[in-house]
């Protein structure tokens, strides 16, 4: 099977408290129980974001990133890309890396869009069966890495 073939599964959630930073902590933290992720690339942070500047391009322990999320007002914009294990051990530049590359290699990406959806994208279909009660879906599908819908 080649990259190609790999299906990627895209949840689009709604936010009904506008990705406030308390509201995305709620959302993500099962999840990054529930994925074993240790590591969080932040990239593209945008809103009423305290210290946004070292946390954009950081690559956080789930620790630290669980610790630093609830401390905005609100995220307009946001990537968070997350492994099991540090992707990076080369002295890669992950800051001009791709997007799609960091999707590709993540065990989970959640994109924070326009101050009120979470954009989530996940390889093994995991995801549908953990969110499948969530109410705030809008959309879900399975697609190839490159049909993924990722705003900007």
């Amino acid at each position: 099977m080649n990259d190609s073939d790999i299906k990627w599964h895209q949840l689009i959630i709604n936010d009904p408290n506008f990705l406030s930073g308390n509201s995305v902590l709620e959302f993500i933290a099962p999840l990054v129980k529930l994925f074993h992720i240790n590591h969080v690339l932040v990239k593209d942070v945008v809103g009423a974001v305290p210290d946004r500047s070292s946390l954009d391009g950081a690559l956080l322990s789930s620790e630290e990133f669980m610790r630093r999320i609830p401390l905005a007002v609100q995220y307009d914009w946001a990537f968070f890309f997350m492994y099991e294990e540090n992707p990076f051990v080369t002295n890669m530049d992950w800051n001009a890396a791709d997007n799609r590359m960091l999707i590709e290699k993540s065990r989970l990406t959640i994109r924070l869009v326009d101050s009120g959806q979470f954009f989530l994208y996940e390889k093994t279909g995991e995801i549908f069966k953990v969110l499948r009660g969530n109410q705030n879906i809008s959309e879900s599908k399975v697609v190839s890495l490159k049909e993924l819908d990722i705003p900007y």
